[in-house]
C-alpha cells in the first residue's frame, strides 16, 4: 500500500477524498490529512509518505511552498495537486511548477524509480 497524506483546507473535499474505496482498490492507504501545508510539512518530518494530495491555496503554507520545501529536501515523494477553483490554464501550470522547483507533471508511475514529477488536476 501506498501511504497517502491529503492536505486541504476544505474540511469537506478532505472528507471526501478520505471516504473513496477506490484509493484502497488502486493500493493507497489515506494514512492522516491536514488542514495546511504547514500541518501537512509536520507530519511529513514524522512520518514515511509515498503520496501527497495537496491543494494550491491554503492558509499559513500553501501547496506551491510546501511542494518548494519537500523538493529542497529531494524527498522521495510523489505529489498530486488538487486545486477547485476551475481549470488550471498550461501558463498557470508552468509557473506554478516553476514556483515549487519542479519541471513536469507527466504522470506519475508508483511503481517507477522518479518521483520527481507532480500532478496537477
Amino acid at each position: 500500500m501506498y501511504r497517502t497524506l491529503v492536505a486541504d483546507d476544505d474540511f469537506l473535499v478532505r472528507s471526501y477524498l478520505k471516504t473513496l474505496d477506490s484509493w484502497e482498490k488502486a493500493g493507497y492507504e489515506i494514512v492522516d490529512d491536514a488542514e495546511d501545508g504547514e500541518e501537512a510539512y509536520g507530519f511529513l518530518q514524522k512520518e514515511k509518505i509515498d503520496v501527497l494530495v495537496t491543494d494550491l491555496t491554503m492558509p499559513v503554507m500553501d501547496g506551491i511552498e510546501l511542494i518548494r520545501k519537500i523538493r529542497e529536501e529531494n524527498r522521495d515523494i510523489y505529489i498530486i495537486v488538487l486545486s477547485c477553483h476551475g481549470k488550471i490554464s498550461p501558463a498557470d501550470r508552468e509557473a506554478q511548477r516553476k514556483k515549487s522547483g519542479t519541471g513536469t507533471d507527466e504522470k506519475a508511475d508508483p511503481s517507477g524509480k522518479s518521483r520527481s514529477e507532480v500532478l496537477f488536476f
